[in-house]
């Protein structure tokens, strides 16, 4: 099934409607134990995070939106939420929450059975929002009004109070250097992986921003409009767009 290892079928789906959120506009039903605000897209398919057998356990689930098969992919004795992929496509991350506290797990998409990181994180339950780098070296997440960046390899996090998170797109500029907002003057600012300030947007009043190949979008938050600034948040153009709110993201490569 769509060439990714899975541990079994799953023959007692429940409806899962995708029409909003499938990128290329196509809608359609299908059936799927899926949460709902856990899952990202590989191509023609979903990769997400669905209830066990019992209420402390999830599993691991992929749909194939051509024809509505679905596979499980691994099971997590804990509750888990937040499915996000890297920008490759290669790595996929989520929180898990327990009786024991909370962690950030990376799995391989094309194996999922192989845990590629296991970490656990200071909060009380495991982030929604988060964000790999593009090598899979750390991790983005939000938790309350903070910003977290977590080593996926020496496990340590550390916490940017008042920092927000583009949601479920793609803050990292390379392996090393990230985009965030600062909430309260409502500036874009570059940070590196251990939260050091590298760079700041001269102008405030933003509350979202992420990165799109060269550029950064910045959506302003008292009128409909996103600014283009360039990798050294310089801004480069405006785009008038027809409603205000925060910016809408895609969930994953495809």
């Amino acid at each position: 099934m769509l060439g990714v290892e899975l541990v079994d079928a799953v023959d007692d789906p429940v409806e899962f409607a995708w029409g909003d959120v499938e990128p290329g506009g196509a809608s359609g039903l299908v059936a799927a134990p899926l949460k709902r605000s856990s899952f990202a897209f590989r191509g023609p398919a979903l990769l997400g995070l669905g209830a066990g057998d019992s209420d402390e356990e999830t599993r691991g689930l992929l749909v194939d939106l051509e024809d509505g098969e679905v596979g499980e992919l691994f099971v997590e004795s804990s509750r888990c939420s937040g499915v996000h992929m890297d920008a490759a496509g290669v790595r996929m991350a989520y929180g898990c929450t327990d009786s024991a506290g909370a962690s950030l797990v990376v799995r391989s998409v094309d194996a999922p059975g192989q845990v590629l990181a296991r970490v656990d994180i200071p909060t009380a339950i495991g982030p929604v929002v988060q964000a790999l780098s593009p090598e899979g070296g750390y991790s983005a997440w939000s938790f309350g009004d903070s910003l977290w960046l977590t080593d996926l390899e020496t496990g340590e996090s550390t916490e940017l109070p008042g920092f927000d998170l583009a949601e479920r797109a793609g803050p990292w500029l390379d392996e090393e250097r990230l985009v965030a907002v600062d909430a309260a003057p409502g500036q874009v600012v570059v940070l590196d992986a251990t939260g050091a300030e590298l760079n700041r947007s001269e102008d405030g009043g933003f509350n979202d921003a992420f990165v799109v190949g060269s550029v950064v979008l910045a959506a302003e938050s008292e009128r409909p409009r996103v600014r283009v600034l360039d990798l050294e948040l310089r801004e480069l153009d405006q785009i008038e767009v027809a409603a205000s709110g925060r910016l809408g993201h895609p969930v994953g490569p495809g």
